[in-house]
Protein backbone atom coordinates (compact mmCIF):
# COMPACT_ATOMS: atom_id res chain seq x y z
CA UNK A 1 0.00 0.00 0.00
CA UNK A 2 1.27 3.47 -0.84
CA UNK A 3 1.68 5.93 1.84
CA UNK A 4 1.11 9.32 1.65
CA UNK A 5 0.98 12.85 4.19
CA UNK A 6 -2.41 14.41 4.65
CA UNK A 7 -2.10 17.77 6.88
CA UNK A 8 -4.93 19.69 7.76
CA UNK A 9 -5.79 23.01 9.40
CA UNK A 10 -9.23 23.44 11.26
CA UNK A 11 -10.94 25.49 13.83
CA UNK A 12 -13.81 24.10 14.35
CA UNK A 13 -13.64 20.59 12.62
CA UNK A 14 -14.64 21.00 9.19
CA UNK A 15 -11.50 20.44 7.48
CA UNK A 16 -10.65 17.32 10.04
CA UNK A 17 -13.64 15.86 9.07
CA UNK A 18 -12.97 16.12 5.05
CA UNK A 19 -9.75 15.05 5.81
CA UNK A 20 -10.31 11.60 7.28
CA UNK A 21 -13.22 11.40 4.28
CA UNK A 22 -9.99 11.65 2.04
CA UNK A 23 -7.78 9.48 3.91
CA UNK A 24 -10.87 6.97 3.47
CA UNK A 25 -11.56 7.31 0.12
CA UNK A 26 -7.75 7.22 -0.36
CA UNK A 27 -7.93 4.01 1.22
CA UNK A 28 -10.21 2.23 -1.42
CA UNK A 29 -7.82 3.20 -4.17
CA UNK A 30 -4.86 1.40 -2.33
CA UNK A 31 -3.10 4.16 -0.41
CA UNK A 32 -2.38 4.48 3.62
CA UNK A 33 -2.84 7.86 4.76
CA UNK A 34 -0.74 9.62 7.45
CA UNK A 35 -3.30 12.47 9.35
CA UNK A 36 -1.61 15.37 11.11
CA UNK A 37 -3.34 18.61 12.00
CA UNK A 38 -0.43 21.17 10.57
CA UNK A 39 0.03 21.95 14.11
CA UNK A 40 1.24 18.66 14.71
CA UNK A 41 3.42 18.51 11.78
CA UNK A 42 7.53 18.45 13.81
CA UNK A 43 5.68 15.01 14.75
CA UNK A 44 6.27 13.86 11.10
CA UNK A 45 8.97 11.55 10.29
CA UNK A 46 11.45 13.55 7.98
CA UNK A 47 13.11 9.98 7.42
CA UNK A 48 9.87 8.34 6.07
CA UNK A 49 9.56 8.80 1.96
CA UNK A 50 6.26 10.72 0.73
CA UNK A 51 5.16 10.97 -2.49
CA UNK A 52 2.29 12.37 -1.65
CA UNK A 53 1.40 15.89 -0.33
CA UNK A 54 -2.27 16.58 0.64
CA UNK A 55 -3.45 19.95 2.91
CA UNK A 56 -7.12 20.24 3.87
CA UNK A 57 -7.91 24.08 5.09
CA UNK A 58 -11.56 25.63 5.06
CA UNK A 59 -11.94 29.45 5.25
CA UNK A 60 -15.21 30.74 5.99
CA UNK A 61 -16.15 34.36 5.89
CA UNK A 62 -13.77 36.87 4.71
CA UNK A 63 -10.92 34.51 3.31
CA UNK A 64 -9.13 34.53 0.04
Amino acid sequence: MKRFLLLYATQQGQAKAIAEEIREKAFAHGFSADLHCISESEKVSSSSRVYVFCACSILVGRGC
